[in-house]
């Protein structure tokens, strides 16, 4: 299966396993769905792509879970950056009405597996994995209140994607 087919299957497989992890959470989690053009700069080069997270919030404790996510091509090299070992965990501060902070590891499910990886004749090139610090938030609507862009901006400070990678952008909530 070549990576054109490949990519928009896995996108879709992202959107249906968090939709059924929804019908399944209890009243204070609520799925959302955030999208939004990054930078990924790794020991691969820059890339900027369009990045689509799925997955939950739950609004009283704030226990984010990332259930699926995917890359859009932006520069030409997004079609060959797979992301992988879900579930993403981590927490939100400052709801119900911001502005806060988020903590999120994308090593969770196996400390030792890459979460990006880089394709290239058929061969996968770990990039990055691990937590992913500066990612911040100001203001929440809906209900219940969620935020509504999510900032990932490590400023001066490289290497806020596991101390390997790079990671900047603006997701803005889709869903709900």
């Amino acid at each position: 299966m070549n990576s054109k087919t490949f990519k928009p299957m896995m996108l879709a497989l992202a959107g249906a396993v968090a939709l059924a992890g929804a019908g399944s959470a209890h009243a204070a989690e609520q799925y959302a769905l955030y999208k939004g053009e990054t930078t990924l700069t790794s020991a691969v080069g820059t890339v900027n792509c369009w990045l689509t997270v799925a997955g939950t919030i739950d609004d009283v404790t704030g226990q984010v879970r990332i259930k699926g996510a995917g890359s859009v091509s932006g520069d030409v090299t997004c079609r060959n950056i797979f992301l992988g070992n879900f579930p993403w965990e981590g927490n939100v501060t400052g709801l119900p009405t911001g502005p806060g902070n988020i903590t999120l590891d994308t090593s969770v499910a196996n400390p030792a597996a890459p979460s990006v990886l880089a394709f290239s004749g058929g061969v996968g090139q770990p990039l990055c994995g691990g937590p992913v610090d500066f990612i911040s938030y100001t203001t929440t609507s809906g209900t219940p209140q969620l935020p509504d862009d999510i900032d990932i901006n490590p400023s001066a400070i490289p290497n806020n994607f596991g101390g390997s990678c790079t990671i900047t952008g603006t997701l803005t909530r889709r869903l709900p």
